[in-house]
């Protein structure tokens, strides 16, 4: 039974890994400005060489594989259980032309920077993409 949920539970983990990676390096991207971007990768790489290089001595420590890879796998299966706080992307919903959410997605995003609230910012929206046709279009 272990062993089945093991490897049912790798296949998961194995097939989400670049998902999750690229999840959260596309959250920060949509919510950062381009100074925080920068820290953000910087950061993101220093932790995943970190992580890369103490991983065999967490396995030895451990001493036990069946533990160390369920544990691993499990870890990156997280990411579903923070599903529902997670913003949709303003740029998609901008795409679909639901403005009143990208409007309170881009608010809650300038609030968490500290950044100053824009009046009628779901009009300012609009006008911007009937301007230039939503090319150029990042967090405003």
């Amino acid at each position: 039974l272990y062993y089945y949920a093991f490897l049912i539970l790798s296949a998961a983990a194995t097939s989400f890994f670049p998902v999750g990676v690229r999840v959260g390096y596309t959250l920060v991207a949509e919510y950062c400005d381009n100074n925080g971007r920068k820290y953000a990768f910087i950061s993101g790489w220093i932790w995943w060489v970190f992580g890369m290089a103490f991983l065999p001595f967490i396995a030895q420590w451990m001493n036990d594989w069946f533990a160390f890879g369920m544990l691993t796998t499990l870890l990156n299966l997280l990411l579903f259980l923070f599903y529902p706080w997670i913003p949709e992307s303003p740029r998609f919903l901008i795409t679909k032309k639901d403005y009143k959410n990208a409007a309170k997605v881009i608010a809650g995003i300038r609030s968490m920077n500290r950044d100053s609230e824009i009046e009628n910012l779901e009009e300012v929206i609009k006008n911007i993409c009937e301007e230039d046709g939503a090319k150029d279009l990042g967090v405003i």
